[in-house]
């Protein structure tokens, strides 16, 4: 059985910073370790060239991680802050209104229910 994958927005800001804790691919090419996205003239920039959108796949899917830096949770709540975030996944970041739209984070549904983890 194919497992779903999940898309889920995370932020929505003019630059985003993260760290790729292992080796990923964009376009074929392997990067790792802490990177800068801008948002300038409509684009992604990054390593000083332009992108509509930018894909970072894992080379193993299942234990590769990336951290986002500096996520703001509870917006509009008493105990809003930001905090570091990590995730399992290919990491997509795009352009929307203005700003680097929500990154994604792609990875196979899991549940925990307590301490089970339990899978569909």
């Amino acid at each position: 059985m194919k497992e779903p994958k999940v898309q889920v927005g995370i932020l929505f800001e003019p630059q985003i910073e993260f760290v790729l804790l292992n080796p990923y691919r964009m376009d074929g090419t392997e990067v790792s370790g802490k990177q800068v996205v801008t948002y300038d003239e409509g684009k992604i920039l990054w390593n000083g060239r332009r992108y509509d959108e930018l894909l970072f796949e894992p080379q193993h899917e299942q234990t590769d991680a990336f951290e986002l830096l500096d996520v703001t949770i509870g917006i509009n709540f008493h105990w809003e802050r930001k905090e570091d975030q990590r995730f399992l996944g290919a990491l997509k970041i795009i352009v929307e209104n203005g700003k680097l739209g929500r990154p994604f984070f792609r990875h196979k549904c899991v549940f925990h229910k307590g301490n089970q983890r339990t899978e569909p």
